[in-house]
Formats: structure tokens, sequence, C-alpha cells
């Protein structure tokens, strides 16, 4: 099996979910350096997504995508909570149909929370051409148990393939 990435993403923005919150600052996703994407909100509220894409994957046209990671930096402050309410991929500029949102609360210092992996494709199928594409990419939003801001620092992402069969070899790399 082939690894690449962890990638950054090129591109963030905030993508509505009904009743959400935007977030600001979401530029603070690119890379991993304490500045931070931010909503903060009241008791029982939700985000928006916090959307990232355009990745700049480059795999083999003949290669067999295996699986996709998503770790997503993030962290809270303030007198309550904060927890995922939807993990989802991009695919094609839609949003995917499988939530991968964790149980349980953020951590309040910044700490990366993994979903998906080298053998979870999200409940989908994949080209190379479409984890290449600028409209590849991952979303998360969040929820408030409790008085606090959600703080995203920073998105990376890792695809798994195999590079099929060698044509010439007829040797089967998968």
């Amino acid at each position: 099996m082939v690894t690449v990435g962890p990638n950054n993403p090129g591109t963030a923005y905030n993508t509505s979910l009904s009743g959400g919150t935007n977030w600001v600052n979401l530029g603070a996703l690119f890379t991993s350096n304490d500045t931070r994407g931010s909503v903060q909100s009241l008791t029982g509220a939700t985000t928006n997504y916090a959307t990232a894409n355009n990745f700049g994957f480059s795999i083999p046209s003949g290669a067999r995508i295996n699986g996709i990671l998503v770790e997503w930096e993030k962290g809270w402050t303030g007198f309550g909570s904060a927890r995922d309410n939807q993990v989802r991929i991009l695919k094609n500029g839609s949003i995917g149909n499988q939530d991968k949102a964790v149980v349980g609360f953020f951590a309040g210092a910044d700490a990366y929370v993994s979903y998906g992996g080298a053998t979870d494709l999200w409940n989908e199928t994949w080209t190379p051409a479409q984890i290449g594409s600028t409209g590849f990419g991952a979303l998360l939003s969040g929820t408030f148990p409790g008085n606090a801001t959600i703080r995203l620092d920073h998105v990376r992402i890792t695809v798994y393939y195999d590079l099929g069969v060698n044509m010439k070899t007829s040797t089967k790399y998968w």
C-alpha cells in the first residue's frame, strides 16, 4: 500500500448547515500554527460546516483508493464544552453521506482527532481524479452542550492506495 500525505488544504470556508453559526478565520486551517478558526456560541447551538478542500493530491490514474484519513486539530475554551455535530467528507464538491462525528467532548487544548483510516472509504467509491480535484475535502460542524468557543487550528488528509496491476509483467499489487 502507498501513502500520500498528510496534505494541507488550499481553501477553507463556511458551508451552511440549517440554523448553524458561521466560523471566523478559517484561513487558519492551512497549517498547525496556533492561529485558529473559531465559533463562540451558547448552549444547544450548532455551527455551520468548516469546509476545507483543494488538498493538491496527485495519485496515478490506475491506482485503487483504499482509505482516507482526515485529522482535525481542535479544542475549546469557555465555561461549557464542545463536541462534534457532524464530520463528513467532500466528494466532487458535494457533502458525503457518512457522518463520522466522535461521541464525547473536545479536549480543552488543541489536539488532533482522527476520522477514517487506511481502509476506510467513508462509504464512497473513489477515483484518483476525484481525490486530486479541488472538490475533494473535509467538513466539520460542532455543537455546544455548554457555553464555549470551538477552535480549529488545522486539518490534514492522508490517502492510502494500491497501484493495481502492472500491465507489462501482469503482477498484481493488490
